[in-house]
């Protein structure tokens, strides 16, 4: 991309004292070495940038560049020793213009033309026909226009320069510009575009790094007796390797990520590339995957608040992180969502660049009413065919409305594989999406008839992708199908939370009643309790490559495991008091 930069370099014509009473400052040429000024202060306007001496420029003296005016409201940034400087935009709101539709018809056909029809209009505007001078780099083109002239009688230069990456567009607003030196250029032009290395593309998406590559501890205990909202919880983030069973990653509430090879014996702690807020910690995950085609590739959907992914919002640490390397880096992969805050990810068995995410709908707990930021950001499932870096929102049956739906779980079952979903409206279940599936991801059909209404935020369905069991939250009842929702029945059963269907056998099922753990081999004709850690049970995972290993976390990052398929657990790890915080 490409963007007209207009640099006026300003230097003070020292001439008589009397010109210098008058406290009006003019444009002079910078020819030669020892007439160059230590450029300290830069303004990129939006259509180019300008540097400028600092003690020779004032808005109240009525001096001013000519350069590119760009549309009302639209700033861009330069970064500068470090620092980043914003227009002052009442004065650029004085600034002429002679950016017209004609040059930028001419910019659309080739950069040759756009510098003719650029030096042409620069020429008629001045009176004065401008030499033209090309600068290049590995990445980017600079073509600098010099105007010669007299102002008020005083010799001046005007030079004005454009920047390309690719000779066809104009850089866009939000890019930053690096410096390769350690202090402000000082010259002229040529040196201007020497000390320029490389430019950040905005990040419109919210993908950049941010502070993800620095590593915080987070907090060492949850703050929800203190009367927070965390409870170290780990979601739906428990994940284990397709082929290895003592693989295991789980997610946290506010301390990044945690990984064992051993079953759970011992463990480490990844971090970086998750953003953080300082007296907070990490966001939360939700939900991962691995790549049962490539497991070196997972997903994680991160959950907070509502809200914008880029910007400086509290919602700006959420959204959904990359990792190739097992787990150990993630990278931030955004484009495409409308929502910061996404609660389930799944790959495509078969292809790791294919991918599903479910979002949720709300309203910024950060902001209120009247605030700019404060509207309702919408739900729905998402669908990725290059790897995270382009999300589109698919199109899913009515009659509820997707962008008021959360969407906590997205499972892919089967052979062919088939997608399966729950659209839940949290403040209105009239509103459900209630359950859909797909086999190809992008054309969802309805299923689940009266039981869409039901307030479901827990569902497993078998590894044949035929039987479908889901928990209505607080109503001790299972909705369950066996025909891959074809028909439904509903069950009344003491159960409510988490459960999750052996893929060996459909009968066998792991299931919660909040905060004890159960097993039934019969499909619920029989069932008996196999662990209570008196908390929350928060994910409960098989190994899909043994499945008489089955692990489940409670509240307070209790990590059991079984290896008689849910026959009976143990309690491995405190992941808090034992790995947490034992590795700052």
């Amino acid at each position: 991309m490409v963007t007209p930069l207009h640099y006026h370099i300003r230097s003070r014509f020292t001439i008589i004292t009397t010109f210098l009473c008058m406290a009006v400052f003019f444009f002079v040429s910078i020819v030669h070495p020892a007439n160059a000024v230590t450029l300290k202060s830069y303004k990129h306007v939006t259509d180019g940038y300008q540097f400028q001496h600092p003690s020779t420029w004032s808005a109240s003296t009525g001096t001013k560049a000519v350069t590119l005016k760009p549309p009302a409201g639209t700033l861009k940034t330069l970064s500068a020793k470090g620092v980043s400087y914003t227009l002052n935009t009442s004065w650029l709101n004085n600034e002429p213009t002679v950016y017209t539709s004609a040059i930028k018809t001419a910019l659309a056909s080739s950069w040759t033309k756009f510098v003719s029809a650029y030096g042409a209009a620069l020429g008629k505007k001045y009176g004065v026909k401008p030499t033209v001078r090309t600068y290049a780099k590995t990445n980017w083109t600079a073509t600098e226009f010099i105007l010669k002239r007299k102002v008020n009688n005083v010799p001046t230069t005007w030079r004005f320069v454009v920047l390309s990456r690719d000779k066809k567009k104009l850089f866009s607003v939000g890019e930053k510009w690096t410096k390769n030196a350690a202090s402000p250029f000082a010259g002229d032009v040529a040196t201007l575009i020497k000390t320029f290395t490389s430019y950040t593309p905005p990040d419109t998406c919210g993908n950049a790094i941010g502070n993800g590559s620095t590593i915080i501890a987070g907090p060492s205990a949850p703050n929800a007796p203190q009367g927070g909202g965390d409870y170290d919880s780990t979601f739906h983030s428990l994940t284990v390797h397709p082929t290895d069973a003592n693989k295991v990653w789980v997610g946290t509430e506010r301390n990044g990520l945690l990984y064992t090879s051993d079953g759970g014996t011992t463990w480490s702690r990844y971090r970086y590339g998750f953003r953080h807020i300082s007296t907070a910690g990490y966001t939360e995950m939700w939900n991962m995957d691995i790549s049962a085609a490539d497991p070196t590739k997972l997903l994680i959907a991160a959950n907070d608040a509502p809200g914008p992914l880029a910007g400086d919002y509290p919602s700006n640490t959420a959204g959904i992180y990359r990792s190739t390397d097992s787990g150990q880096k993630w990278t931030r992969r955004n484009c495409g969502l409308t929502n910061a805050q996404v609660s389930s990810i799944v790959f495509d068995p078969a292809n790791p660049n294919i991918a599903y995410a479910g979002g949720r709908s709300g309203y910024p707990s950060f902001a209120k009413a009247g605030d700019a930021v404060y509207k309702l950001y919408s739900g729905g499932v998402y669908r990725t065919a290059d790897a995270g870096a382009n999300w589109k929102k698919v199109t899913l049956p009515g009659p509820g409305t997707a962008a008021n739906n959360d969407f906590w779980q997205l499972i892919a079952r089967g052979t062919p594989t088939t997608y399966f979903t729950f659209g839940l409206n949290y403040n209105n279940p009239a509103d459900n999406v209630g359950f859909v599936k797909s086999t190809d991801g992008v054309t969802w059909t309805a299923m689940g008839g009266d039981y869409r209404t039901r307030f479901i935020t827990e569902f497993d369905v078998s590894a044949d992708g035929q039987h479908i069991i889901a928990n209505v939250r607080d109503g001790f009842e299972y909705i369950i199908s066996d025909d891959g929702g074809a028909t439904w029945s509903s069950l009344s059963y003491p159960a409510n939370g988490v459960l999750v269907i052996s893929p060996a056998d459909p009968n066998r099922i792991v299931y919660s009643t909040h905060s004890a753990v159960h097993l039934t081999t019969d499909r619920f004709q029989t069932s008996a309790e196999k662990a209570n850690p008196g908390v929350k049970i928060q994910d409960i995972v098989f190994a899909p490559a043994d499945p008489n290993t089955v692990y489940f976390v409670a509240a307070g990052y209790l990590f059991y495991k079984s290896t008689d398929a849910g026959a009976t657990f143990t309690l491995v790890k405190n992941l808090r008091s034992e790995v947490i915080n034992q590795i700052p």
